[in-house]
């Protein structure tokens, strides 16, 4: 069972149920991704926030009213092909919730929630992106963080 919140955790597997686009994975299959993210990314896999505590370069982009944080995800993310897993941490410890489907999809579901925070990563965990509390968009990974530098209307370190 998860950390997420009960209410958080049905909305997005009802929320996902609906949609093809989408596949709320079950335990089993989180708790292989989580194992497989944190070995490539993360240098303490027991803290709460991944995002802190990252094994490889990254860089952190804030966001605000005047920048949506979403479009600015559709906008990275959308030169690469999918699909995606979408790993729901909502400031908290793991095991977490997770979705696989299309970018529009999961951009979507996210979208249509109320804020929780998350990660989104490629089959290949050639990088990673992560949307904070701090409403920063948090990346690492050669490819996507030079699109985000390229991209990126604001910087600070993470």
């Amino acid at each position: 069972m998860s950390n997420i919140s009960t209410e958080l955790a049905t909305s997005i597997h009802d929320y996902a149920e609906q949609r093809p686009a989408l596949i709320a994975l079950n335990s089993d299959e989180v708790e292989r991704v989580t194992a497989l993210v944190a070995a490539a990314f993360v240098r303490e896999p027991n803290c709460r926030w991944w995002w802190e505590t990252l094994a490889v370069p990254a860089s952190a982009h804030p966001y605000d009213l005047e920048i949506d944080g979403l479009r600015w995800v559709e906008q990275l993310l959308g030169t690469f092909s999918g699909p995606f897993t979408l790993v729901i941490t909502d400031d908290q410890f793991p095991p977490w919730e997770a979705v696989r489907g299309s970018l529009d999809g999961l951009v979507a579901m996210v979208g249509d929630h109320r804020c929780f925070e998350y990660f989104i990563v490629d089959d290949s965990l050639s990088w990673i992106l992560f949307d904070t509390h701090h409403n920063d968009l948090v990346i690492a990974g050669q490819v996507l963080d030079a699109v985000a530098q390229a991209a990126a209307p604001a910087q600070r370190g993470p």
